[in-house]
This record gives structure tokens, C-alpha cells and sequence, in this order.
């Protein structure tokens, strides 16, 4: 069957149009490859090709990252060994945890801070407002 013929005149847009599209793509294409090519070869005075610093503008990250990990690997690892460490050393039987014998010396040891910071403070602010007073005096000599 012909193209020509009049069965097939329904077709013959269809045909055409796909040709078409074909045709040009395959027309662009050969700039396209060229394009490319020449982007990623290599400059004649020793610069690397346009894609290749395109790429490593981007890739600063990179260092950084690694940097990250390597730290966080380590840190990992160091505390996998504290935990075994842990885990695997011998309890200390002696101390109950319960009822601390050192809880009272701690508090009386607190209070005492509390209380000097206290006395300090008051102190602090007697004599603060005893120079005020003194200040606001009327002088005998005048």
C-alpha cells in the first residue's frame, strides 16, 4: 500500500509527524555531542576541563564531611569501650546506694555555704547603706 493512496491519508499526519520529531532530535543531538565533548576535554595550558571545576566547586563539603564521620566513628568507638568497661568491672559491694552515708555531711556542708553567703550578703549590704547614710549627713564643720 502506497502512501498515496486514499486509505491511508488518515495516517499520513501521524507518519509524518513522528518523522518529524525523530528527525530533529537526532539533528539536535550532534551539536549536543559536540558541546559536551569539547567541555570535558582538557585546556591546553594545564587547566582541568570545565566540568571537572564545575564538580569540585560543589564538592567542598566533601572534607568536611569526612572529617565529621571519622570524629563521630571515634567517639562511637571510645564509647563502646567505656560501656564494656563499665559493664565488666567489679561492683563495689560496700556502698549502698540507697541510703548514702555522705547525704548528711553534704547537706551540712551546704547549709554552712548558704549561711555564710547569706551573712556575707547582709554584711555586704550594711555596710552599703551605712556609707549612704554617712554620705547624706550633714558635715559639723559647715
Amino acid at each position: 500500500m502506497a502512501l498515496n493512496s486514499p486509505n491511508c491519508a488518515a495516517h499520513s499526519s501521524i507518519l509524518t509527524s513522528s518523522t518529524q520529531t525523530g528527525f530533529y532530535l537526532t539533528l539536535a543531538a550532534i551539536p549536543f555531542s559536540f558541546i559536551v565533548y569539547t567541555a570535558t576535554q582538557a585546556v591546553k595550558n594545564g587547566e582541568e576541563p570545565f566540568v571537572t571545576q564545575f564538580i569540585k566547586k560543589y564538592d567542598y563539603w566533601l572534607q568536611t564531611y569526612r572529617e565529621r564521620n571519622e570524629l563521630h566513628t571515634k567517639m562511637v568507638e571510645q564509647a563502646g569501650y567505656d560501656r564494656l568497661i563499665l559493664q565488666h568491672s567489679p561492683k563495689n559491694a560496700s556502698v549502698d546506694y540507697k541510703f548514702n552515708e555522705y547525704v548528711p555531711r553534704n547537706i551540712m556542708v551546704l547549709t554552712k555555704v548558704i549561711a555564710n553567703a547569706f551573712s556575707q550578703s547582709f554584711q555586704y549590704r550594711l555596710t552599703i547603706q551605712c556609707s549612704r547614710r554617712l554620705e547624706n549627713q550633714p558635715r559639723q564643720g559647715d
